[in-house]
């Protein structure tokens, strides 16, 4: 059937095959439309019509995709370039975008596929109601949601299956610090969170995760420090949560413990000594500490992250003149 249909495009008519008729048309020695006809005594003549016009249909189309995704991806640069220019949210508005509303910015590294990138974006932006553009070695997106790191993953992992290669995403949403509360937003926040996306993209790729996608949330203490929203008690509280808790609920000492434990090189004998108890209950604060943070909590980049945690939260209880 395909070389009927290349038959059909090469002669500018309709051929048979069988008790098939196919007619071919192509703009340009591009491929737009075939249509086939089961039929006998069939108009050759109609059928050819009917295809031309369906071609001139889907090259309107086309045509009219591509000048509003231009229109978008302009109004893209312009949020991320020029923030302060006038009238960005009412062009919004006019693309059916409300830039009040929860977004999320996505900065996707896709290793120099730019046209293939850009039209997978620019195809993602109109069926999800947001902007795209594409900026060098990267696309952007600007997408509805509040979800950065559930977006970014699944950006990353659709485009890598589109271009069959590594594309990593790294996402921040509009108006928001990247573990505080959903916040409405403004046009002039657009640029702020493109530039803390942009730096997560960078961070997945220099920690060997390209092809994965995530917002600083999901960095750790790497998104701590590159997050501009550096909301330390969201840190501190995803990290250790069950262990603060725990104490607050018990009476108990396992943060002080745990930190103990750490600054001793690892040594139960030693924190015991540090902490003037003995090494018994140092092993029986140590298990409980293992069933509040769970299994790899020692394994040294969990470790880091959390020896990380517990200074700030001892900075927090000094600055908190309630505790």
């Amino acid at each position: 059937m395909f070389e009927a249909a290349q038959a059909s495009r090469a002669l500018g008519r309709t051929v048979r095959r069988g008790d098939l008729l196919i007619a071919s048309v192509d703009v340009g020695g591009e491929p737009l439309c075939t249509l086939i006809l089961r039929s006998d005594d069939a108009d050759e003549r109609i059928l050819e019509r009917a295809a031309l016009v369906c071609a001139l249909l889907l090259l309107f189309r086309r045509s009219v995709a591509e000048a509003e995704g231009r229109v978008r991806g302009e109004l893209l640069d312009d949020l991320i370039s020029r923030p302060e220019s006038p009238g960005l949210s009412d062009r919004a508005r006019r693309l059916g975008m409300d830039l009040g509303a929860p977004h999320v910015v996505v900065v996707v590294k896709h290793g120099g596929q730019r046209e293939r990138a850009a039209f997978w974006a620019s195809s993602q932006a109109a069926v999800r109601h947001g902007l795209a553009a594409g900026r060098g070695d990267e696309v952007v997106l600007l997408l509805p949601g509040d979800d950065a790191g559930g977006v970014a993953r699944r950006v990353a992992a659709e485009l890598t299956a589109s271009l069959h290669s590594a594309a990593t995403a790294g996402a921040a949403r509009v108006g928001g610090s990247w573990a505080g509360s959903r916040q409405q937003a403004g046009a002039h926040e657009v640029a702020a969170a493109y530039q803390e996306a942009r730096r997560c993209a960078d961070a997945l790729i220099a920690l060997g995760r390209a092809g994965d996608g995530a917002g600083a949330v999901e960095l750790g203490f790497v998104g701590l420090l590159m997050g501009d929203g550096r909301d330390v008690r969201g840190f501190v509280t995803r990290v250790l949560g069950p262990l603060i808790d725990y104490d607050a609920r018990r009476g108990t000492a396992l943060a002080d413990t745990l930190s103990a434990y750490f600054g001793t090189g690892g040594s139960p004998s030693r924190t015991a000594e540090a902490l003037h108890i003995h090494v018994n209950t140092v092993t029986q604060r140590l298990d409980r500490v293992a069933k509040l943070l769970g299994d790899g909590w020692t394994d040294p980049e969990r470790a880091l992250e959390i020896q990380l945690a517990l200074r700030l939260h001892r900075l927090g209880r000094t600055d908190d003149p309630h505790s």
